[in-house]
């Protein structure tokens, strides 16, 4: 293992770097979440598209907790959650703790697509992966779900590591 990642004389650190920037690159590509849309029947952006999935993960929760998540003031957010609010995805309900502020959930709705989407990528890796053998597909979730925790403390943020 190396010591520093600037310094690391490991090839397999530089390719594991280039692949999951590859990866995330290509995630967030317009066109894969315009396919990812079209086959799970929807039209979600894809900034409403991740504020709807954070706002899932990690529970109800304030608008600001969420444009602090994304380190962004609240103005910035408040366009897309109103996007989820208009198209029925999202509801407001007073915050336990006090009662002027409100909090965001998802309603039946939002979680319906969000589970569109959970299956039309889920569907998409298992052609894309189709002639891999179990073994294979086993040793890949375990390592991604190890390297998952290892890097969850670099956000240092909760919500990251609580929506894991």
């Amino acid at each position: 293992m190396s010591k520093s990642i600037a310094g690391s004389e490991s090839p397999s650190i530089s390719v594991i770097e280039e692949s999951l920037s590859l990866l995330a690159r290509r995630a967030s590509l317009p066109r894969i979440h315009a396919y990812m849309n079209s086959r799970a029947g929807t039209q979600l952006d894809w900034y409403a598209y991740i504020a709807l999935y954070w706002i899932d993960a990690a529970g109800p929760m304030r608008l600001t907790e969420l444009a602090h998540h994304f380190g962004v003031v609240p103005s910035t957010v408040c366009r897309h959650v109103q996007q989820l609010e208009r198209e029925g995805l999202v509801e407001k309900t007073a915050d336990p703790t006090d009662g002027r502020a409100v909090q965001l959930a998802p309603s039946d709705k939002g979680r319906l697509i969000l589970a569109e989407l959970k299956q039309a990528r889920e569907s998409t890796l298992e052609e894309s992966l189709g002639s891999w053998s179990d073994k294979d597909l086993d040793t890949l979730a375990g390592l991604l779900t190890k390297l998952r925790g290892d890097l969850a403390h670099f956000g240092s943020e909760p919500l990251l590591a609580e929506a894991s």
